[in-house]
């Protein structure tokens, strides 16, 4: 069971080695451009304020986990949901592609906001209570934003081998 498993797996690995490359790599560039625009950016204090800010108003205020994971989850099943619908499209690739790098450059901000109002000991912070959250949610959203850009793909494919399908008989 399981070495069939681990089969399927790696058969499914190999067959789309290309997409999960090009994914990771929208994803990094997002990461990096962000961290690149945040960190030189000059507005450190700006941020600064912000996080002060934000800290200072959780202290004061009370919230419900339940509303929060139910807040997070609904954001998860429309990001899906989103996914879903541009694999089924011609042009949902350019949706994959361009949701993959907002992902990525999201995560940028949070760590190169955390580097520039805490300094050295925000890798600290991001490696306790940000890492494990994208350990669990960033692959798997790769592996289905992979899914999808294939799914695309293949559609685009399709079309241009139904095209070739259709104009021959007229030649």
């Amino acid at each position: 069971m399981i070495d069939k498993l681990r089969g399927i797996l790696l058969n499914t690995l190999t067959k789309n080695l290309k997409g999960y490359i090009l994914i990771s790599a929208v994803f990094l560039s997002g990461v990096c451009l962000s961290c690149f625009l945040h960190i030189s950016s000059g507005s450190e204090e700006e941020i600064k304020l912000y996080a002060e800010d934000f800290i200072s108003n959780v202290k004061n205020y009370t919230t419900d986990s339940g509303q929060t994971f139910l807040n997070a989850f609904s954001g998860y099943i429309k990001a899906v949901f989103f996914l879903m619908i541009c694999s089924f499209t011609l042009i949902g690739s350019a949706g994959v592609i361009f949701w993959t790098f907002l992902k990525g450059f999201s995560y940028g901000a949070v760590f190169a906001s955390l580097f520039n109002t805490v300094g050295a000991e925000s890798v600290l912070l991001f490696l306790s209570a940000v890492f494990p959250h994208i350990l669990i949610v960033a692959p798997c959203f790769l592996m289905y934003g992979t899914f999808c850009l294939v799914n695309s793909f293949e559609m685009l494919k399709g079309m241009k081998n139904a095209k070739k399908l259709l104009v021959a008989p007229v030649i």
